[in-house]
Parts: C-alpha cells; structure tokens; sequence
C-alpha cells in the first residue's frame, strides 16, 4: 500500500528465480486490502486471484473486490457491499471449492457507547469468478438474521486505567469455506446477554442463504479479532484475543479454540499470556491492529499473532508464530508448535 496522500494497493507476483525481486502489477483499491487465490481443480476460475478491500472515496465507504486471472498483471475491481445507507467496513473473503466467492463485511449502524456500536454482517457470493456479487441478493444475507449485533469500534480495547489498550475497529470478522463440503463458515463479535463482547460462528451448508450461529467463546471475558479456518477433515480453528483486567494490569489472551462437530461445540487453549506495559515497542491505542492471521492445509492450522518476545533486552511485541495439528486431543502427539 502507498502511504502518501493517495492509497494504492498492488499484487506483487514472481517472474524470476526465487532469490529476485517481486514485480508489482497494477496498482488498485484503497484501505484494509486482503488477498486469496482460487486453487481448486474443481473450480472453473483455477489460478484466479481475488482481493477485498474498502473504498474510502464514496461518502459511505463500500466493501469492493478486485480479481485478477493474470495474477495482478490486470485488476478488474467491483464494489460489493451495500452503503446506500451506512458505511462498510471489515471485508474479508473465502474460496469455495467449486470456484463460488464469499465476501463477509459489516455495515455500521451507529455507536451505542463504550467503544460499541450497532452493525449487521452480511455475506455476499459471486458464482462468476468475481464479476458481479448478486447471488444472495443485492442486500446479501446477514449471518445473524435481522436483529442488529453490537461490535466494537474503539481504540480502547481493554482497560485503560490498567494499562495499555488496542484500537478494535475492522478486525471482527472473517470467513472461510470447508475445502472439502463447501460449508461456509464466518466468525465475528457481538457483545451478547453475558455483557461482554464475544466470538461466534456462523455456518451454511446451503451456500450463505441461511446459517446458523454458535457462541465459541465463554461469556466471561471481552472478546475479539476473530479469525477462522477448515481443515480438509473439517475441524474448525478460530484465533482470537480476549483480556483479564481482574488483576493490577490488564493481560491480553491470544487464545484458539477448535471445533470437531461443525461448530456446536468448541475447546479452547490460551497461546501466550501479556501485559504489553513493559514492552519497549506496544504504543497504547495501536497495539496489533490487524495483525493476526490463521489458516488451514490439509489437516494443520497455522497461525500467527502480535505477541510477546522471547529472549529479546528489552522485551517487545514480535511476529509469534504456531501451528497445529487438528487431532482431537491436545496430547497423544498433537501438541503446540510455536517459534
């Protein structure tokens, strides 16, 4: 992305031996831009690549996604998302087996307080390798029916009279699709009954025109930056952070929970444990933004989260990355690989 008055986005792609510079395609988009590549055989748009990304240049910013078949040599963009009546924002994207788009957004729909704010998270389908973005309707469907959640939209995320707090803005929400079903599946925020902000999953096995949600998270703590991904058995994995602020300081959760039955019901392991005040480089109001990332292949989940480091003077944040396996239990060799 060009950080001057104007942003652009581009694909870099490799034309040469491994150890040569990536060349840049065309330039395109604006904010929060993502990317995903069709690499199905059973899918028509095979080697097709895919990039969402948020459209600052409308009053109401709009979800938009560009495609490419030359791997971004050319970028053909579309806008996607509803903002005839409020914003978009969070665009994440999904690849179905038989070649079918998701795009997951929220619209906002007006704060509430307390770093919330009113939204619905719709999913829109192209059945024609990205061109147009009508299959569910014009509207798409929310994964939530037509009650609104409540999402952050803060850069107060935690306590910030025990420390040092993350902005909490486009990070809830994210999709994936089982590599093998089709089911897709999207996890997003929505402060419920329990009074605190919590991670759910919302699945269809109907290609997005209807869907079901469960709660993963447990109702006791805030919750958010969800990410999720299938492997090919169909486990589910969603990384996430939530934070205790029970104590002197506030301490942030990197947490991933797995599902083994489609999402009824989840288990849950924290990955590391923080207080960033110590850390030479957490700035209060900008500790991770959107840093965090999880995917499956085949049948390991890998990962990877603004964390604390290990073994550095003076101690500060650092890329942490793990994988693992998708076995049911967490021994019998099925254990946590983090480096």
């Amino acid at each position: 992305m060009d950080l001057g008055l104007n942003n652009f986005d581009y694909v870099y792609r490799q034309v040469a031996g491994p150890d040569y510079p990536l060349v840049a395609g065309a330039s395109y988009g604006d904010d929060q831009p993502h990317l995903a590549v069709d690499r199905f055989p059973t899918s028509a748009f095979k080697g097709r690549l895919y990039s969402p990304w948020l459209d600052f240049s409308q009053p109401n910013p709009r979800s938009s996604v560009c495609w490419s078949s030359d791997r971004g040599v050319t970028m053909n963009c579309v806008g996607v998302g509803n903002n005839t009546q409020f914003p978009n924002r969070t665009t994440r994207i999904a690849v179905a087996p038989d070649g079918k788009i998701y795009v997951v957004y929220k619209t906002r729909e007006g704060s509430v307080g307390g770093g919330f704010e009113n939204a619905h998270f719709r999913v829109h389908r192209s059945d024609d390798g990205g061109v147009t973005w009508a299959a569910l309707g014009a509207s798409g469907v929310s994964v939530h029916g037509s009650p609104q959640v409540q999402t952050y939209f803060t850069l107060s995320f935690g306590n910030p009279a025990k420390g040092k707090v993350a902005r909490a803005r486009s990070s809830d929400a994210w999709i994936a699709t089982d590599p093998s079903t089709g089911d897709v599946y999207v996890a997003y925020v929505s402060r419920d009954g329990s009074g605190f902000a919590q991670i759910y999953v919302a699945r269809s096995t109907d290609q997005g025109s209807t869907w079901t949600s469960t709660r993963v998270t447990d109702g006791t703590h805030n919750s958010a930056y969800p990410e999720t991904a299938v492997t090919k058995r169909g486990v589910l994995g969603v990384l996430y952070v939530d934070y205790d602020d029970s104590g002197a300081t506030t301490i942030f959760r990197h947490r991933f929970a797995r599902s083994f039955n489609r999402g009824q019901t989840w288990s849950d392991r924290i990955l590391q444990s923080m207080d960033p005040g110590p850390l030479a480089n957490a700035f209060s109001g900008f500790l991770w933004g959107d840093y965090e990332g999880l995917t499956a292949e085949k049948n390991t989940f890998y990962g990877v989260f603004t964390g604390e480091s290990s073994g550095r003077t003076p101690p500060q944040l650092d890329p942490i990355y793990f994988r693992q396996k998708s076995c049911r239990w967490w021994w019998l060799g099925c254990w946590l690989e983090s480096e």
